[in-house]
């Protein structure tokens, strides 16, 4: 079994880290507790991804492709691996704001989900096509921002009111890990009094009980909070929808189709 004494004494001991020094607490917050209930099984999904980054470069490295290409690639990925660092900590800075602004929220998502995953994938099949992702800057990061929007909304709504059983795992994990998500930043900022204490007493509750989060879910479909969050996921799906229409006749009819209709269908699946 794996000795887990280091961790215990970085999260747990002498007054939890000293967070006191930091921020004139005597406690962690405890969005630093609900970090600290998961930390082990963080710390490993973290270093798969660096495991992952590192191999993904070296595949860069070895393709049978030109030098200024490759250097390209290369490029491409260190960039949004950079990018997703950046979105680490902007998550955190989120988590410790009440009520985050959308500009935070979007910000988030940004960094964390549209230059990885939408964007450098986009630049890399341009550079493996001879193609020069430059002279397509703006669209592309126009677009990816736009599905990186709504993909992050859409995985909040299913933190909450997804199911179960068609996910694979529960509900309600955001909640439990303190995370001011979309789902919860809308929620608390349409909720006052009893209703708000209920959600601020289970938010960064690793403990947070199924009923609890059933209970949360309740007052967020009757405050509007869950038809806000679908109807912005919507929207952003069909801003990314137009945006990919406009490639036309540029590129190829069935590479503008797919990226035209990937957001609605994305957004269609989850609601």
């Amino acid at each position: 079994m794996p000795d887990h004494q280091h961790t215990k004494g970085l999260f747990g001991g002498g007054d939890g880290l000293r967070f006191h020094r930091l921020t004139g607490r005597r406690r962690p917050h405890r969005r630093i507790e609900a970090v600290q209930a998961h930390a082990t099984g963080s710390g490993l999904a973290v270093l798969a991804g660096d495991l992952a980054l590192v191999l993904s470069l070296q595949v860069l490295l070895d393709s049978p492709v030109s030098l200024p290409v490759r250097h390209a690639m290369v490029g491409v990925q260190t960039a949004a691996a950079s990018a997703m660092i950046v979105g680490q900590i902007t998550d955190i800075e989120r988590d410790f704001t009440d009520i985050p602004s959308e500009e935070l929220l979007h910000a988030v998502s940004d960094y964390k989900t549209a230059h990885y995953s939408i964007l450098a994938p986009l630049q890399l099949g341009l550079l493996a096509a001879g193609e020069e992702p430059a002279r397509f800057d703006t669209e592309l990061r126009r677009y990816a921002r736009l599905v990186g929007i709504y993909e992050t909304m859409r995985d909040d709504y299913l933190d909450l009111f997804g199911n179960p059983q068609t996910m694979g795992k529960s509900t309600g994990r955001d909640l439990r890990d303190g995370k001011r998500s979309y789902t919860i930043s809308a929620l608390l900022a349409a909720v006052s009094g009893t209703e708000r204490a209920v959600v601020e007493a289970a938010l960064g509750d690793s403990s947070c009980t199924p009923k609890t989060v059933a209970t949360v879910r309740e007052i967020a479909t009757n405050c509007g909070a869950e038809q806000k969050l679908r109807a912005d996921m919507q929207r952003y799906a069909e801003l990314a929808s137009a945006e990919a229409a406009g490639w036309r006749p540029r590129w190829r009819e069935e590479a503008v189709t797919l990226f035209e209709h990937l957001p609605l269908w994305s957004v269609e699946r989850a609601l």
